[in-house]
């Protein structure tokens, strides 16, 4: 099941992020997100990693 979609040049996600230890505070911008995913697109294509995420 794909939790991710696209509108656009956009992503929308569902999915629920939980921490692992505890955290002061987690904030993640737009600009952060389209960065990742240029910087990453070919890997984010791979089924495999699309499974884990």
């Amino acid at each position: 099941v794909r939790k991710i979609r696209s509108t656009g040049h956009r992503l929308f996600s569902s999915r629920t992020v939980t921490c692992l230890s505890n955290v002061e505070a987690f904030s993640l911008h737009v600009n952060d997100l389209e960065e990742v995913t240029a910087l990453f697109a070919r890997l984010l294509r791979n089924p495999r990693v699309q499974r884990a995420l």
